[in-house]
Order: C-alpha cells, then sequence, then structure tokens
C-alpha cells in the first residue's frame, strides 16, 4: 500500500498544524507517515486537558511555546533533540483492530526495533503491560511515550509519539509541569523525573548521528510491518495555513479544552511517574480512575 512520507521542520504550530493536515489525507483514504522535526523547545497540551496543569508564567517566562495538540495523553515537553513521528491510517481491512492493537502489533514493535538496531540491548525493552498506555519502557521506565486522536465518523485515526533521545532538564520540568499536591507525591515524581531515560545517556551507543540512524531503522520497520510504500510529497505552507489560523494560533484553542472525546489524561505516559501508574505529574485532575476500585473520582 502507498503511503505519503513527510518531513518539515517548524515551530509547534507548524508541525501540530501538519497533524491536522496528515488526519485529512488519512480520511481520503491516504496514510501518511511524518518524521518532521520540532525547531524549538516547547511544552505541548492534550487535546482535552485543563491548562492548570502546566505553570504558564514559569513557561511564558522561559520564551517557550505552550500549544494543545489534537491527540489526547497529557502534558509533555518537546525537545527538538528526541525523535518525533506521526501516522495517520484510514479505515481499511488492511490492519484492522482497536488503537491499542494497532500500536502493540505495528507501532510499539516498529520503536523497538530501531532501539535494537541502534544498540540498545533487547532485553532492556518492552511494551506496557497496560495497553492502554501506548507505552514503550527502558529498564522499565518509559521511553517512548505515544498518543492517538480517532476520527470516528470517518474511522481515521492519528497516532503521535516520540522518543527519548536527549537528557531530561529536570529541574525545568519540575517548574513547568504541575506536581500532584501532597509532599509525598511531589517527593517520588521529582525523583521520577531526575531518572527519565534517554537513549543518548547510554555509553555503549554512539551520539553522533544517533537521531538520523534511529529514524532511519524506524521508517524501514514501519514500512515492512503495516506494509508501506513511501511516496515522498512536498507539504506546502498552504496545506497547513488554515490550522494554523483557524487553531493552533488561537488563544481560544489553548484556553479552553475540547471535550467530547472522554475526560481521560492518561494515553501519554511518559510523564507517569510509573508504567503501571495511572496518575501523571500535572497535579490535580478533574477526574481520574482509582487504582483499586476502577471506579471514576472527582476532586
Amino acid at each position: 500500500m502507498d503511503a505519503e512520507l513527510q518531513s518539515i521542520e517548524g515551530d509547534i504550530e507548524k508541525v501540530f498544524s501538519a497533524y491536522n493536515r496528515h488526519l485529512s489525507r488519512a480520511r481520503e483514504g491516504m496514510p501518511v507517515v511524518d518524521v518532521s522535526e520540532f525547531s524549538k523547545e516547547g511544552i505541548s497540551l492534550a487535546r482535552s486537558e485543563p491548562l492548570n496543569h502546566v505553570n504558564q508564567g514559569e513557561i511564558k517566562g522561559d520564551g517557550l511555546p505552550l500549544n494543545r495538540r489534537l491527540t489526547g495523553g497529557s502534558a509533555i515537553m518537546i525537545k527538538p533533540g528526541d525523535f518525533h513521528y506521526a501516522i495517520a491510517l484510514p479505515e481499511s481491512g488492511e490492519y484492522p483492530g482497536r488503537k491499542e492493537d494497532l500500536f502493540e502489533r505495528y507501532i510499539g514493535p516498529s520503536i523497538i526495533d530501531s532501539c535494537v538496531d541502534v544498540g540498545v540491548e533487547q532485553e532492556r525493552l518492552g511494551l506496557a503491560e497496560d495497553s492502554d498506555e501506548l507505552c514503550v519502557l527502558l529498564d522499565g521506565k518509559p521511553l517512548s511515550g505515544n498518543s492517538t486522536y480517532v476520527d470516528y465518523d470517518s474511522g481515521s485515526i492519528l497516532f503521535v509519539g516520540m522518543v527519548s533521545l536527549e537528557e531530561w532538564p529536570a529541574e525545568d520540568l519540575e517548574r513547568w509541569i504541575r506536581l500532584r499536591d501532597g509532599e509525598e507525591h511531589q517527593v517520588e515524581e521529582k525523583k521520577y523525573i531526575e531518572r527519565l531515560p534517554a537513549l543518548s545517556e547510554d555509553p555503549a551507543l554512539n551520539r553522533t548521528g544517533l537521531k538520523e540512524s534511529y529514524q532511519e531503522h524506524f521508517l524501514d520497520h514501519i514500512a515492512d510491518k503495516f506494509p508501506f510504500e513511501y511516496r515522498e510529497e512536498s507539504l506546502t505552507d498552504d496545506g497547513m495555513d488554515y490550522w494554523r489560523r483557524e487553531r493552533y494560533s488561537t488563544d481560544e484553542w489553548l484556553e479552553n479544552p475540547v471535550d467530547g472525546e472522554g475526560r481521560d489524561y492518561r494515553g501519554f505516559c511518559l510523564l507517569t511517574g510509573d508504567s503501571r501508574n495511572r496518575f501523571s505529574l500535572q497535579g490535580r485532575y478533574d477526574g481520574f480512575e482509582d487504582l483499586e476500585s476502577g471506579e471514576e473520582v472527582f476532586k
């Protein structure tokens, strides 16, 4: 099956606008694989996530862009040195299944196999036990966070994710993203932030050209597993201007969470203190699922 291959470099508004454009292409029946690069660090909120999950004053004071992506999950930091991808899939009998099935069968293994290709030992890698998390683990800690948007009208689905290649700025993350209330929680979450894994920290790996090498292997594995035949297409600003103008450059999009897909802020587990823990680092949720009872709890 043909798939459009895209790669641009731009700010957070431009790349997020491209993701919307890719979903539109998927609605038309064309799969899109995107390995675009962010030109600057920034903070990305999930589609339905309350704005008070981040410290706007600290983020703006440091000159970082803050925006809201199309997909779910929770707040993350965007680092240009990491590997970012987006895959837009049309409804198709070629690869049926829920988003969890698609991740477990195609995308997650591609992330893992690419890590092995650049020198990571296979036994150190795995998928999170909870399939809802869409997460790849390194030594039991989240290395790759992934989130989705499902267009139920067309059956199309957008996967967006990243693989941590560069070290995390622990002190800055503590300032930018709110920790849950309570001294015990904050102590544990700070410890977690300080040990977030990154491939470049592995002394056995060659840091030179790591991102380029990882991207090449990832694209090969995605093409093999689906399978895809890539068609490289030029993406002009005209294809993204509508989304930038009407959505990502507006205060309304940032300030008013889009509800309707369910108030689930757990999908992007990269900043979750434990891969089995459904709490995230954004502090007080309007609602969350109690781990023991499975019941929805509201604060």
